[in-house]
């Protein structure tokens, strides 16, 4: 206890801030080298992150040593006090994890930061620090010795003050028993020799006190004469080892002067060592030998410098020759060259210059060009081969202070030399194909010349040299095939021929463009001609297409007012009055047996209003097919309207689609729960007709089975009910209630687990033949529908559930009989038997097996005193958690092959929220190790077996 009364104070301690201080000491710390840093006065200097940080007051080692918070931005590991550099730094010394804190923590610092927690850290305001650092002794002469170690004389006067005050607390005792005895000198009155003692008591005294000062002033100046020895000897070796280090950096030129510099501080520094003056000569000696060995390398590596500049100029000077060289033999490939591209220049000179030569000669001396220019494209080839194969070696690399200006001019001017010779090459070749290229269009223009003067000739019979009017018809008909009128030619004359006998052969070609235009104006009046008659063919067709698109209108209006009958129902008096878009707001009130007739009869309507809609699209669709081009634009404007008219029918169309569908749906499940209702109440007579008549579930299987084939028919199902021992009507509600409004123990649990009473449902044969149906195991539709003993059995099976805790028996009676064990509340029971009144207490019992454990007993439905333990219970489960409904209950679909396909066939989802109704409960399947059940799912009626707690734990079904 007393340690952990300890421990408490300790820990609020390590959580304590130190307050809204100014200034701050830390103390402390056993670390030697974060305890060095660390310790020190800090003062106020910024706030970070909402809390205060501190500077230290005087620098470490050049840094500044802060103290701040860091919050949880780079992670809750990084969150806390820290001791760093800089704010946000990645160096720190120390660490204190408190995030609770305002200001700095006082004790609980780690150090170093991920090392333990350091007990002697402390953290106080500055003027308490300095007091509680000056309480302990064994701290004050321990801070005392490292103070005369490193400032000797302001802390000898301290100390001689502190001996001065130690002197007087020794001699306080004398001088106070000298007082008692002065006091006690009238009671004694010994006389003299008490005085006598007294002083020599008293000389005693003082010759003490002199020879302790004595003593502390020839050791104050021992120490006073030792600390000025070291001072000296420090002194003498900082001034040796500075001119050490300069003969360290000393270079060829320096290292004599250095030498004689360091004999010269030896010679007068080095008694002055004491202790030091050995290690002053070796280190001398260790330097001088260092300077000399640095200088012998740099001379080395000097040598070694010159030696490969030696060789690199030897190098270079190789390679100067041989680019020289090179280049020698460059200038004689450009010399062959140049005489190459002047031989070309020569041979092209007869098509350069512009003579006149035949077509024979121009080809010849085309020939010879052609062949020069070959030659001289060799010899260039050559040339720039060369320059790729010896470029490298002929550009060399200029040498510090070896200029190669001979080789890159020459380069520089064969390379020029070069250009100019293909330059020349280039423009003799194009020259001379272009003075061929000139004269073959000049012996084209000639030919062509000549031939239309063979046109001419042909036509002038006269041979007068001009066309007359007849031979203009007959040169417009022979050549263009075109018969030229009078008034075109007479036109034709006035303009060619004001004067003359017909028009001349150099104005041919006037002739050519004059018969052009005339038959120009010939051509455009017969477009025009075509232009009006397709304009009134045109005008026809689109008078067509319009009163076809009439015709195609009122189509689709007509498929239109039939879409918006059946939408709003006008045309249906079966419909009740309502639209198929307003039948989903009538579910409630129609039975499944209208919802499904009203969703035939809405479909057939809808079948009729798209018949009406797809004949307007196909009557749109064939005046489309047979439209002209030229009328396509007119026809896809006015045909907007109608398309976009059976758009939205069709579009409403699909709507009403989803809605019937959605009818059938609600239909469907409308089906299921009026088949659950009423399976609920067919239950419910028969077993008021077994408890009625005391029979067990074989008798009533019997009852049923009036031909004892073993199954019941659909005829011996419907009669049964016709004869059966009906229930009378229910009594008000609520008359065996307590009067006084209370619920007795277990009544509260009872009311909250039974199932909410249902609406008594009238029975119809139609009923039961529906329900007979969906009992129905047949496996065909050849065999005969039938209800099997088992299932029937199953039917029959009554749960209820325990609400309050109560013991299970093994007989009726409750004093003779033996506990079998203790029932939890919400466990299932099956009833076998009962409910049977106990003789002797009159308790109702009923003999059941518990699901659980399959152990079979009599349980108390309800104590004398209004006690409820069991309570029937509603045989609902909901899916909590997504399975599968299957139609073994083996998951391996029973072994066989075709049993295996069929599960994966007839394998449905069970999504969350979907309830089932149970039809066998739930037992281990012995090679999944799961909990299987067989049930029936409300929703579509469906029945199979299902998991509701898997092999691991996972529950996926659970009791509504």
């Amino acid at each position: 206890q007393q340690q952990q009364q300890q421990q408490q104070p300790q820990s609020q301690q390590a959580d304590e801030g130190i307050g809204n201080e100014k200034n701050i000491s830390v103390s402390g710390c056993q670390h030697a080298t974060v305890g060095a840093i660390v310790r020190g006065t800090y003062t106020h200097a910024a706030e970070n992150h909402g809390r205060p940080a501190y500077k230290k007051d005087a620098q470490v080692n050049g840094l500044d040593v802060m103290l701040y918070f860091w919050d949880e931005r780079d992670g809750p590991n990084f969150c806390g006090w820290w001791f760093g550099p800089k704010i946000g730094g990645d160096q720190v010394w120390a660490y204190h994890p408190s995030k609770a804190t305002i200001t700095p923590p006082k004790a609980g610092w780690k150090v170093p930061y991920d090392g333990p927690t350091d007990t002697t850290f402390v953290i106080a305001r500055a003027q308490q620090a300095a007091q509680q650092a000056a309480q302990p002794q064994a701290s004050q002469v321990a801070t005392q010795q490292q103070q005369w170690s490193s400032r000797a004389q302001p802390y000898q006067q301290q100390q001689y003050g502190q001996q001065q005050q130690q002197q007087q607390q020794q001699q306080q005792p004398l001088y106070q028993g000298q007082m008692q005895q002065q006091q006690q000198q009238p009671q004694w009155n010994s006389g003299i020799n008490a005085q006598e003692l007294q002083r020599q008591q008293l000389e005693e005294n003082r010759r003490q006190l002199e020879e302790a000062n004595r003593r502390r002033i020839e050791e104050q100046a021992r120490r006073e004469a030792d600390m000025a020895q070291k001072r000296e000897e420090q002194r003498a070796t900082l001034a040796i080892r500075r001119v050490i280090q300069k003969v360290r950096s000393a270079t060829v030129d320096t290292l004599d002067v250095l030498r004689q510099e360091l004999a010269e501080i030896l010679r007068i520094e080095l008694d002055n060592c004491g202790t030091q003056r050995d290690r002053m000569l070796q280190e001398a000696e260790q330097g001088v030998s260092q300077a000399m060995q640095r200088i012998q390398l740099i001379k080395e590596q000097q040598r070694k410098m010159e030696e490969q500049k030696k060789e690199l100029e030897k190098q270079w000077k190789v390679a100067q020759e041989r680019a020289l060289s090179l280049l020698k033999d460059l200038e004689t490939l450009v010399e062959e060259a140049e005489k190459a591209a002047k031989t070309l220049q020569e041979e092209a000179e007869p098509l350069t210059t512009g003579k006149d030569l035949n077509m024979e000669e121009i080809n010849a001396t085309l020939k010879v060009v052609e062949e020069a220019g070959d030659d001289a494209k060799v010899v260039m080839k050559k040339c720039t081969d060369f320059i790729l194969s010896k470029g490298t070696e002929m550009r060399t690399a200029e040498l510090p202070g070896h200029p190669n200006t001979e080789s890159k001019q020459l380069l520089a001017k064969l390379l020029q030399r070069i250009n100019e010779c293909t330059r020349m090459t280039d423009t003799s070749l194009s020259t001379s194909r272009g003075a061929k290229q000139k004269v073959e269009n000049k012996q084209k223009a000639r030919e062509e010349m000549d031939k239309k003067s063979a046109v001419f000739d042909n036509y002038d019979v006269d041979r007068d040299g001009m066309l007359s009017r007849a031979e203009m018809k007959k040169y417009a008909k022979g050549e263009f095939n075109f018969e030229l009128s009078n008034v075109a030619l007479e036109a034709i004359f006035k303009v060619l021929v004001p004067t003359g006998k017909g028009v001349p052969k150099e104005k041919l070609q006037r002739l050519k463009v004059a018969i052009g235009v005339a038959r120009e104006k010939v051509m455009d009046q017969k477009r025009k001609e075509d232009r009006e008659a397709k304009e009134q063919r045109l005008a026809e067709m689109r008078k067509n297409a319009a009163e076809q698109l009439e015709e195609a209108e009122k189509l689709v209006n007509a498929a239109d007012e039939m879409v918006g009958k059946v939408e709003q129902g006008a045309n249906a008096a079966a419909l009740k009055g309502a639209g198929v878009a307003n039948l989903p707001n009538k579910i409630q009130s129609l039975t499944s047996a209208e919802l499904v007739s009203l969703a035939d009869e809405s479909e057939s309507a809808v079948k009729e209003a798209k018949e009406e809609a797809e004949n307007a699209k196909k009557a749109l669709k064939e005046i489309a097919t047979g439209i002209d081009a030229d009328l396509k634009i007119w026809f896809e404007t006015n045909v907007r309207r109608p398309e976009a008219v059976v758009l939205r029918c069709e579009q409403r169309l699909s709507k009403i689609g989803v809605i019937i569908t959605k009818l059938r749906d609600d239909a469907r499940k409308k089906e299921t729960e009026e088949l659950y209702a009423v399976e609920k109440e067919v239950l419910n007579m028969i077993r008021y007709h077994q408890q009625a008549k005391e029979l067990s579930t074989e008798a009533v299987f019997a009852e049923f089975d009036t031909d004892e084939d073993g199954k019941i028919d659909k005829t011996e199902f419907v009669d049964f009910f016709k004869n059966c021992k009906k229930k009378p009507k229910e009594e008000k509600a609520g008359e065996d209630t307590k009067k006084n409004g209370e619920l007795k123990e277990g009544e509260e649990a009872a009311k909250k687990e039974e199932p909410p009473k249902e609406t008594p449902v009238e029975v119809t044969d139609s009923d039961l033949e529906r329900l007979f149906s969906t009992l129905d195991e047949s496996e065909s539709e050849e065999g005969e529908a039938h209800i099997s003993k088992d299932r029937f059995l199953n039917l029959l099976r009554v749960f209820m559930k325990v609400v309050q805790e109560s013991v299970i028996t093994s007989t009726i009676g409750i004093k003779d009989s033996e506990a079998l064990r203790r029932l939890e509340i919400g466990e299932i029971v099956e009833v076998l038997k009962g409910p049977q009144k106990e003789e002797s207490t009159e308790l109702v019992r009923v003999l059941c097996k518990v699901v659980k454990d399959e152990i079979q007993g009599w349980i108390t439905v309800a104590g004398n005193q209004g006690t409820v333990f069991l309570v029937d219970t509603n045989n609902q489960f909901r899916v909590v958690k997504e399975t599968i409904l299957t139609e073994s209950f083996e998951l391996d679909g029973g072994g066989s092959k075709d049993a295996t396909r069929k599960l994966k066939d007839t394998t449905r989802k069970l999504k969350e929220g979907e309830v089932v109704e149970v039809r066998e409960w739930a037992r281990k399947e012995p090679k999944s190790g799961l909990m299987r059940m067989k049930c029936k799912v409300l929703s579509d009626g469906e029945t199979g077996w299902v998991t509701t707690v898997g092999n691991q734990g996972t529950v996926y079904m659970e009791l509504v």
